[in-house]
């Protein structure tokens, strides 16, 4: 992630997590974009094969049922919440991944999932019958910013705000590259410039959702045709590189 960071977005990132403090993982900072906080959450193979039922081999796949993991993600992010409160910048929470099969789990569909969570067929029922059309709807149970409903037709309500922004990050170990995916929080406490993560496909909803409706507007990405934001060839920096420029970090805050 630090790589990423560093030589994929320019961003100079500084380790910020203090010892027996805690706190983000790391600040990013940008000339045109000011700056933000960063926090990483690596989701283990293990974890992508129980929770999604996808093979690690691309070649053991068959055509069956793959669950987005929503629920597992949106969990992640609320673990990383507490890491960003009380901060004078945006707070990204950074979903990496190196599960062979996740290029299409961790992309457009997913990342609109973890905005409204994942859809599912409605019909409305009157004297155990069919009242309606079947249509399409969004419970919010696995929404990572809107509280789902606890009774049907329940007004909205926000949660995890100190979390600007999530990035869902495909990483491949074997082949130095990654893959990228963002969700923007409609509520958070510091919004993000999304300009600080330029070309990163950003879902996000048309127009703030308002508080106390029961219905959510449509959801859009920043850029006209969302497709993954992909770095090739990102290379571990060197461990001496990177002692150095945390030592002169160090000294120049003190």
């Amino acid at each position: 992630m630090y790589a990423l960071l560093d030589y994929g977005f320019d961003l100079h990132p500084e380790v910020f997590e203090k010892p027996g403090v805690g706190g983000p993982d790391f600040r990013v900072s940008n000339n045109r974009f000011a700056s933000a906080f960063v926090e990483c959450k690596y989701v283990g193979r293990d974890t992508v094969r129980a929770h999604s039922a996808l093979p690690e081999d691309r070649a053991g796949m068959s055509v069956g049922n793959y669950d987005y993991m929503t629920n597992r993600l949106q969990s992640e992010v609320g673990r990383a919440t507490p890491q960003l409160k009380d901060l004078p910048d945006p707070g990204v929470c950074l979903l990496g991944t190196d599960h062979a099969n996740t290029l299409d789990l961790f992309a457009e569909h997913g990342a609109t999932a973890l905005l409204t969570s994942t859809t599912v067929i409605r019909i409305p029922l009157k004297n155990g019958g069919p009242a309606g059309e079947p249509h399409l709807f969004a419970p919010l149970q696995d929404s990572a910013f809107l509280r789902p409903a606890a009774y049907p037709d329940e007004p909205l309500s926000a949660r995890r705000k100190p979390v600007s922004a999530v990035i869902l990050v495909t990483f491949n170990f074997e082949n130095p590259s990654a893959s990228l995916f963002g969700v923007l929080n409609p509520f958070a406490a510091r919004p993000l410039d999304h300009r600080l993560f330029p070309a990163v496909p950003f879902a996000r909803f048309a127009r703030t959702p308002v508080l106390g409706d029961t219905h959510l507007p449509p959801v859009e990405f920043v850029v006209s045709e969302p497709y993954r934001k992909t770095f090739d060839l990102i290379l571990a920096p060197r461990i001496s590189e990177v002692m150095e420029r945390l030592t002169k970090d160090d000294k120049s805050s003190r």
